[in-house]
């Protein structure tokens, strides 16, 4: 699947496992790219914890994605909670930003 892929883009890929139990705010991830940079770790998303959204409003991640599902949120509030969960997913695991660094580099400003 690429739905989002450009001439230009340089391909990173994320799995992300959810557990099939109770505990699905507990992701496994791997962020990897063509290049052979690598990382993987474990995103605890708090489900209750407030991001500020596009129009400087904080709203959980839980209160987000009824948003989204509902389709009340705008292109700018889901960058905003895009860019939140990028920096989350970093901050899991010193693998995932080691590796988010060497996906940067290998990208060459694509």
């Amino acid at each position: 699947m690429q739905p989002f892929e450009t001439a230009d883009a340089y391909p990173v890929y994320l799995s992300a496992t959810l557990s099939a139990s109770e505990n699905r705010h507990r992701i496994h991830l791997i962020l990897r790219d063509g290049a052979g940079a690598h990382g993987a770790g474990v995103l605890d998303l708090d489900l209750h914890a407030t991001q500020t959204a596009a129009a400087h409003t904080t709203i959980s991640w839980d209160g987000f994605l009824a948003d989204y599902r509902a389709s009340r949120s705008g292109t700018a509030d889901q960058q905003a909670f895009g860019q939140a969960l990028l920096r989350a997913l970093l901050q899991a695991d010193a693998s995932l930003s080691q590796a988010w660094a060497a996906v940067l580099a290998g990208a060459a400003g694509h």
